[in-house]
């Protein structure tokens, strides 16, 4: 799935504006960008080497101890968010914003690196289960070590190495990100639109 965070986040986010056409009318900020923005920052230092927010793994770290790492971060970032809408002034609005991109990267990721238990060492991944509330016990985050030491992961997204190209995944991560920002953006939208654009 690299590369493809973007879409994903975009084609998200225009679904919610189908349902919710308000969010497109804020003419002095881009949601979107902000979205985007954050998103793919996680992948630069010093997210990018924090194998939690990828649904990693250290090449010797323990298989559960990973994916409860991910499961424990996903939920500090979800109450970060809130208790900022909740309590925080307007002008943690951004970091608010930025927090649910990150989450998003999160999300998304999930579905590019998790591989089934029994995979062949950098070989096809298997169908993705589960997701990234519940993620499955049949499959595990992929090992990271480094550019010069790949582990499981490989030079490539595992969801790429799947028969149909990942395209599964994919879908299933577009869909689980709308999800999330149906849940999730409207309290943004309520709390923060009014200081962000001027209405």
């Amino acid at each position: 799935m690299g590369g493809h965070h973007t879409t994903i986040t975009q084609q998200a986010w225009q679904t919610q504006v189908g349902k919710h056409p308000e969010y497109g009318r804020c003419p002095k900020f881009n949601i979107l960008d902000a979205l985007n923005a954050a998103n793919v920052a996680t992948d630069d230092p010093p997210d990018r080497d924090d194998n939690r927010q990828h649904y990693c793994r250290a090449l010797r770290e323990d298989i559960n101890a990973a994916r409860n790492a991910y499961t424990e971060f996903l939920a500090g970032s979800l109450t970060e968010y809130e208790e900022t809408l909740e309590h925080g002034t307007p002008h943690l609005c951004d970091a608010a914003l930025a927090r649910l991109g990150h989450m998003l990267h999160s999300w998304q990721d999930y579905y590019a690196h998790s591989i089934d238990n029994n995979s062949p060492f950098r070989g096809n991944p298997g169908p993705i289960q589960g997701d990234p509330d519940n993620p499955s016990t049949n499959q595990k985050p992929a090992s990271w070590g480094s550019f010069f030491n790949w582990g499981e992961h490989g030079s490539n997204e595992p969801g790429t190495r799947e028969t149909d190209g990942g395209a599964n995944r994919r879908a299933q991560a577009q869909a689980f990100s709308e999800s999330k920002l149906e849940a999730l953006f409207g309290k943004w939208w309520t709390k923060c639109h009014c200081d962000k654009c001027g209405q």
